[in-house]
Order: C-alpha cells, then structure tokens, then sequence
C-alpha cells in the first residue's frame, strides 16, 4: 500500500484529524507552514485496521528524530539523517503486537524534507568546495523558524486481528527527546484515543 493510498484511506477514517494528506510532500510542507501544529516532543499515532492488515502513519518533529530541522548540509547532518531513518524503519520494535495475533511488519515508509531535499541534494558533492554559497544560504535560512517533520507509515499483516486488542508503543526507547505521542486509532472494537509516555507506553484497544 502507497503512502498516498494510505493517507487518503486515513483521511476518509479520521474525519478530525488535523492533517488533510494525499502526499508525501503536502503533508509534511502543511505542518511546516504551521508552526502553531507543531510541537518539540509531542508526536502523533494513527493506526487502523483492514482486512487482516493494520496501518499505522507516525509524525514526528524532526528536532525529536536528528536532534535539527534544517536541511542536512554537513556529513554529521547527513549521518545523523541516515541513522534516523534506519531507526525508524524498525517498526517491528516500534510497535509491540501480541504474539498471538501474529502482525509481521511488511512495509516501511519514510518521508521528509530533510531526506527529499537534503540527503539527495548533498550527499555526492561532500569533496567539493561549492557549497560556501550554499552554507550562506542555509545559514540566512535557519535566522527564521524551521518546522520539520518524519512521517513513516507502516503496514502490518496479522494472522488474526482480533487477538490484538493492545498495542506497546516502544517509541521512546529509541528516541529519547519525544516525551508523548498523541494516539487515535479506528480497531474491530470501535475507534479510540490515547496519549502514551516513557512511563505508560500500552495502549488498550476494547
């Protein structure tokens, strides 16, 4: 399942959800756009179930994920950007199913302007000695407030759904600045929110 098709399919599920999304790029240049939206350490969880399959959509800051939110420029950004990704690809231990239902993680996605228009842009030229213009500019660019976001979406298939009527969120193991996620989910039992901490990372979903 695309990303797109993914957010659009959670569109039509969260009716009042904040985020009206049928792209990579939309989405995360929205939140941008609105700083109001965003908030260092607080992200969101949205989950759903379909079919024996579940999705799940994570936003969250990009000062939570690589620690800035300008576009990578230096080889440590770009480290940094690199290692955030690889970690946020582990859905399986972001998300702690029961066993018996048997979920296996099937699809990752990840997006953001940091990777659309960083990495890509920068990572062959690291040798040359052209990016002094561009330094500038990064630098006039980061005197106003940056708002970046990691979206990663994830697709489970499940041998039995209806086993999983809770769901660990082991997020704050492996990045420590976020102090909350905000959770909504739409599950066999009905629809639901929850906020999970460090402290209180289960979710009850009947």
């Amino acid at each position: 399942m695309s990303v797109k098709y993914f957010n659009c399919f959670m569109q039509k599920i969260f009716l009042t959800f904040v985020i009206v999304y049928c792209g990579p790029s939309s989405s995360i240049n929205a939140a941008e756009q609105n700083p109001s939206s965003h908030e260092h350490g607080v992200g969101a969880v949205n989950i759903a179930f379909e079919s024996g399959e579940i999705e799940i959509e994570l936003e969250v800051p990009a000062e939570d994920i690589v620690g800035f939110e300008n576009k990578p420029v230096t080889k440590s950004e770009l480290a940094s950007v690199k290692k955030g990704v690889s970690k946020l690809e582990q859905g399986d231990q972001i998300f702690i199913f029961p066993k018996s239902a048997g979920c296996v993680l099937e699809k990752t996605e990840i997006a953001s302007v940091l990777i659309e228009k960083g990495a890509d842009d920068h990572g062959h030229d690291d040798k040359h000695d052209h990016g002094h213009t561009q330094g500038h500019q990064e630098s006039e660019n980061n005197d106003q407030e940056t708002h970046s976001e990691f979206l990663a979406t994830y697709h489970f298939n499940c041998k039995n759904t209806d086993k999983v009527d809770y769901i660990f969120i082991e997020f704050f193991k492996i990045f420590s600045a976020t102090e909350k996620l905000l959770v909504q989910f739409v599950s066999p039992s009905g629809q639901g929110a929850a906020t999970v901490t460090p402290n209180s990372t289960k979710i009850t979903l009947n």
